[in-house]
């Protein structure tokens, strides 16, 4: 900004806050067509705008120009290593959200990770698991559907398709997804059970109790199971589980 004397009010030019303001550097900077680089002393004032990286040379001659003091002179380059910093991991984050029992939290960062690599089938899957466990099912079914084309033989992939299904209200297709998930890997207790619960809406009642039993041979501390096996005779409706 110009300064506005007293002599200066009575001037039409004083109606105009305009006519006082004067661009410096930093204004030039933000007008530039590139992204440029602000020379800027230890009081914040802007003092040259590069339109890259200077050389050494030229930066040291325009701090001895603006009388630098020796503090604002360590900004000069000097011999070692430029070390960066590590990247965000967006799908760790997500991850962690979503185990830390934070799903919906977790979600935006597995999007983040997406938006960049939209063919990593982990992602997709765990994308695909939030989702279905948010009750989001039509959400979730495209990066199942995206999953299972880029990891085939992935057994979780197909187990949660078949979660998927199950909440449609479809266990005639979930069962196809659970037995594909078996065939890949035949002693998932978690697939089993969830296979169970499938026989168990469709009214095969012996079937059901056959995977039941065959998850707690996979896995004799497996609880879920064995509460379903006692429950069994009683009632056929059981609790998706998703568990990877």
């Amino acid at each position: 900004m110009s300064r506005l004397r007293d002599s200066q009010l009575g001037d039409p030019r004083a109606r105009d806050i305009a006519n006082y303001i004067v661009k410096g550097k930093l204004w030039e900077a933000f007008e530039s067509d590139v992204q440029p680089v602000l020379l800027i002393d230890e009081l914040g004032r802007a003092h040259k705008v590069y339109p890259s990286i200077p050389e050494a040379a030229a930066l040291r001659e325009d701090l001895e120009r603006m009388r630098a003091s020796d503090r604002l002179k360590l900004a000069l380059p000097f011999p070692g290593w430029y070390h960066a910093g590590g990247s965000r991991n967006h799908f760790r984050l997500g991850a962690a959200f979503f185990w830390a029992g934070y799903p919906e939290q977790g979600l935006p960062y597995l999007e983040e990770a997406l938006r960049k690599n939209p063919d990593n089938a982990v992602v997709r899957l765990a994308a695909g698991q939030i989702l279905l466990e948010l009750g989001r099912l039509a959400e979730a079914r495209p990066h199942l559907e995206c999953a299972a084309a880029l990891k085939p033989d992935n057994p979780v992939v197909w187990n949660n398709m078949g979660g998927v299904a199950m909440a449609e209200g479809n266990p005639r297709l979930a069962l196809e997804h659970f037995e594909r998930a078996l065939r890949l890997k035949p002693d998932l207790a978690y697939v089993l059970a969830n296979a169970a619960q499938a026989y168990a809406r469709l009214g095969q009642i012996e079937r059901a109790e056959q995977m039941l039993r065959r998850a707690l041979e996979a896995d004799p501390e497996d609880a879920d199971s064995a509460n379903q096996l006692g429950l069994l005779a009683a009632t056929a409706s059981f609790s998706f589980r998703a568990c990877a």
